[in-house]
């Protein structure tokens, strides 16, 4: 998710932004002053294991409440019941109440993250990548009507909440800049 961040950051010519991919788990990447934040033990950007809820579902990493417990494709599956993510999308995009119901339920819970993200880091963008966008625009309009009470106590605004512009190809181009500039560091 790093390496995505950094990629949506140049690709959007911002220099703060963070990234969030919802996919088998929740990722995070920060991007400040046009550099990817990895922290003195390299765990900046593991917003999948902030306590969401304290004492709350377990998560794989042995806590109890983690953001991830709540935000992932894994947990829509799980609360939609359906194994087969292409079914999953056509039923949202047929609005299958369920299926809607159940993706507004992650986007409460994604809410409290951006939320949080924007009155930590106050980046330009908080952009959301991952198995979770393949949903459509109607689901990024489902997170900013959730983001929307927040965003208005506050100073960002729900246009400041985005889908990924790369897609799947985010990391692979931020791991390419990543190396580059690396090299080009080393250089000099």
């Amino acid at each position: 998710t790093r390496a995505a961040a950094l990629a949506e950051s140049r690709a959007r010519n911002i220099k703060n932004l963070v990234m969030l991919t919802i996919g088998t788990g929740l990722g995070g990447g920060i991007v400040i002053n046009g550099k990817v934040v990895f922290g003195n033990k390299w765990e900046a950007g593991e917003i999948g294991h902030a306590i969401l809820y304290p004492n709350g579902r377990k998560c794989n990493c042995g806590k109890k409440g983690c953001a991830e417990s709540y935000i992932s494709m894994k947990v829509l599956h799980r609360y939609t019941r359906l194994k087969d993510r292409r079914v999953l999308i056509d039923r949202f995009n047929n609005d299958d109440l369920k299926v809607v119901n159940a993706v507004e339920k992650i986007a409460n819970d994604l809410a409290i993250v951006i939320d949080r993200v924007f009155l930590e880091f106050d980046p330009e963008l908080v952009v959301i990548g991952g198995g979770f966008t393949e949903l459509g625009d109607k689901a990024l309009r489902i997170v900013r009507d959730k983001v929307e009470f927040h965003a208005t106590r506050s100073l960002y605004n729900i246009l400041q909440v985005q889908f990924s512009v790369l897609g799947n190809d985010a990391g692979i181009i931020g791991a390419s800049i990543f190396a580059e500039e690396s090299i080009n560091a080393e250089d000099e």
